[in-house]
């Protein structure tokens, strides 16, 4: 997926959650975040709908990809329903939850073992490689 900065919004202006997924991409891929992948469910869910599902190469990793998003949609007024803790760490999977863009975290065993990508298959699935 191309990042563009014509699709930025200008201050002041909410981000559309393409735009706001977009902007988190950003974040992760900046964050050495691996296999990036965005998953546009409105064609299944009939509402838009984003997954962004991501691998973190330890659980120090993963703690600090999902705490960088977690802190960057919190100076924007946004929470998850629920804020991950250490068990979440440790089981490989976190999930940020923001209601229409879901984020997931994996360690890449948990990845493989879920298979999420297959689950929603019927989205729009992007791989996202930042343009250099």
């Amino acid at each position: 997926m191309k990042n563009s900065n014509s699709n930025k919004p200008t201050p002041g202006q909410t981000p559309s959650p393409k735009e706001l997924i977009q902007e988190i991409a950003t974040l992760l891929d900046a964050n050495k975040a691996e296999e990036i992948t965005l998953i546009n469910l409105e064609p299944v869910m009939q509402y838009e709908s984003w997954f962004l599902i991501v691998s973190a190469l330890s659980s120090a990793h993963l703690r600090k990809l999902s705490d960088e998003i977690y802190h960057m949609m919190k100076r924007q007024g946004e929470l998850p329903g629920r804020t991950p803790n250490a068990a979440d760490i440790e089981s490989g999977w976190v999930i940020l939850d923001y209601g229409n863009i879901m984020i997931h975290f994996f360690l890449p065993e948990k990845r493989s073992f879920y298979r999420l990508e297959q689950l929603w298959a019927k989205g729009e699935v992007t791989h996202w490689k930042e343009e250099a």
